[in-house]
C-alpha cells in the first residue's frame, strides 16, 4: 500500500508538470527528433513536422533545417510533435509519455501494470 501511495504520488507531480514541460521543451524535442531522421533526410527524403500552431515558428528557428517543414495542427496538443515522410511517420505525444512513465514507476515500486491512476 505504501509502494503504491507513493508511486501514485510521483506520477501524480510528474503528470502535473508533464504538460507544460513538453510544451516548453518542444523545440528542442524537434530537434532530437530531426537528429533521429537525419539518415532520412541525407538520404534525400523530405520531412513534414506537425506541430501546435503557436509553435510552429520557436521549433522553425531551433531546428533551422530547409529539408524540414514544419506546419502548424491546431488538433495537436501543445508539445505533442508528428514527422511524417514517404513511407514512414514518427510521433512524440504525451500521453504516451505519461504511460511509459507509469508502467516505469509501476515497474521500480513492484505494483504490477496496473497501477491505478487516473488520467
Amino acid at each position: 500500500d505504501a509502494a503504491r501511495d507513493l508511486a501514485g504520488a510521483v506520477f501524480a507531480a510528474l503528470d502535473a508538470a508533464l504538460p507544460g514541460l513538453a510544451e516548453a521543451r518542444a523545440p528542442e524535442s524537434a530537434v532530437a527528433l530531426g537528429a533521429r531522421l537525419a539518415p532520412l533526410l541525407e538520404q534525400g527524403f523530405s520531412v513534414a513536422l506537425r506541430a501546435a500552431p503557436h509553435l510552429v515558428a520557436p521549433i522553425a528557428a531551433r531546428l533551422a533545417d530547409p529539408r524540414v517543414t514544419i506546419d502548424p495542427d491546431p488538433s495537436l496538443p501543445a508539445g505533442d510533435l508528428t514527422a511524417s515522410w514517404q513511407g514512414g511517420r514518427a510521433t512524440l505525444d504525451l500521453a504516451a509519455r505519461r504511460a511509459a512513465i507509469r508502467t516505469a514507476l509501476a515497474a521500480c515500486f513492484g505494483i504490477g501494470p496496473g497501477l491505478p491512476l487516473e488520467d
